[in-house]
This record gives C-alpha cells, structure tokens and sequence, in this order.
C-alpha cells in the first residue's frame, strides 16, 4: 500500500467538529470521566489498530516469529496495566510515544515476556502478519519500520472511515473510483479516466475528488485524535508523523 500522506493528498481540511472527549487514548488515560467499559473498549480499539507496528518493531528487533506472536499480546496486556500508574504527561501524551517506550522497557524484563496476563480479544492474522513484515523489511532499515507501519496502520484507518462514510451517503461506487486519484496532480490524466468510467464530466469528476480530499484531511486529523491525550497535540503528532500540519 503506498502511504497517501496529507501532502499527497492536496487541499487543505476542513474544520473538524470531532468531540476530543470521545478520543480512544484520553479515554484510556482518563478513567475517572468514563466506565470502566468505555476504557477497555477504547484501548481495544487502539490495540486492535496498532498491534501491527508494534509486531515489526519486535520482529525488527531480532525475535523470531514464534516469539513474537507469544511476546505481544502479553505485552498489551501489561501495557494497559501501566495506564493505570501514575506517570509524567510527557510520557503518555501520545499512544505512538508511549508504545514505543514501554515495550523497550518491557523487553528489558526477560520475567515479563512469560508472565500470565490477561489477554485482550484482538483479531490478528499472524500469516499476514508475517508477510507484510517481510515486505517492510526487505526495503527499510530495521529502525524504520516501526514509524512507517504506523503511518499505514493510521492511513488505513482513515481510508476505512472515508469509505465506510462514502458506503453510508450513497457513493460506494464513486468511492471507489476516486480513491485511485486522491494522489494525482491537477494535470493527471487519472482525472479523464475516472470521468469516462463514471461518464461524468471531468469538471465534475475534479470538484469529487477535492470535496474527498477534504474529508479525507478531517479524517486524519481525527484519527491522529485519537491518538493524543489534548487536543493541542494533533498538530505535533501530524508535524513528527508527515513533516506537515493538516
């Protein structure tokens, strides 16, 4: 999949209307304000977003497959217990920050890796796991596949929310038709392409794909959202994610 960053993507966002009480990490952080439900569905969510990255970082690491797939959910499993400490804001301001840290400090307790923790119900594919990991890793350094694959876990799911929203209002088809040009530059033949196939006007076909863009900019900076513990940090995670604001 190739990684369609904000700048790829053109335009600029619209003004998000998303309520930031309801991010999935300010949640988890927050348990005072939510049920004890609402945070471990919260945190289910997330992991069930982002385990993958944390996958690559271990196989980067050196640990074999096996290894793998018996480390990380045990490791979610403590890492959630470790929301619960009482911990510096720098430390849990941002979930990627916060992954990253506590699981090299978890591999550095061999007595943690088989230690009996609950594990959460989390649906992972560990052939496709596997595959996708050994297509990073031929083409990246091993310092690098953890942010890249977090880039893509968190592009994908805002390509997810953009399709489903499409599916909703009525436009399945057409989705699917400008999701090929989101990337493509304003002298693109993609555009004449799409037009013919929809048979549309090409004028019409441009105007789509800049309302799409712009949701699809909303979207990310809602799931970067998610991701944050204060609404001011979006931007700082957009900047250190893609080295640009949305």
């Amino acid at each position: 999949m190739t990684l369609l960053s904000p700048d790829s993507a053109g335009g600029s966002g619209c003004a998000s209307q998303f309520d930031f009480s309801q991010s999935h990490w300010a949640k988890v952080l927050n348990t005072a304000a939510h049920s004890a439900t609402e945070t471990e569905t919260a945190w289910t969510h997330l992991c069930q977003s982002y385990w993958f990255p944390l996958y690559a970082q271990l196989r980067s690491s050196g640990l074999a497959k096996n290894i793998v797939e018996e480390t990380l959910p045990v490791y979610l499993a403590v890492a959630q217990a470790q929301t619960l400490q009482p911990a510096p804001a720098s430390h849990t301001s941002r979930l990627r920050l916060f992954l990253l840290a506590t699981l090299k400090s978890f591999l550095l307790q061999p007595s943690s890796v088989t230690s009996s923790s609950t594990r959460l119900n989390l649906t992972i594919d560990w052939v496709e796991a596997d595959r996708q990991f050994q297509a990073a890793a031929a083409t990246l350094p091993p310092e690098s596949v953890f942010e890249y694959e977090w880039k893509r876990a968190l592009l994908a799911q805002t390509i997810a929310r953009l399709r489903a929203e499409s599916e909703a209002a009525g436009k399945g088809k057409l989705f699917s038709q400008l999701i090929t040009t989101l990337s493509a530059g304003q002298n693109s033949s993609a555009f004449a392409e799409v037009a013919r196939s929809l048979d549309l006007e090409e004028g019409a076909v441009r105007v789509a794909v800049l309302r799409l863009r712009k949701q699809y900019r909303t979207l990310l900076r809602e799931e970067v959202a998610h991701t944050v513990a204060e609404v001011s940090l979006v931007d700082l995670e957009l900047q250190s994610l893609f080295g640009t604001h949305v």
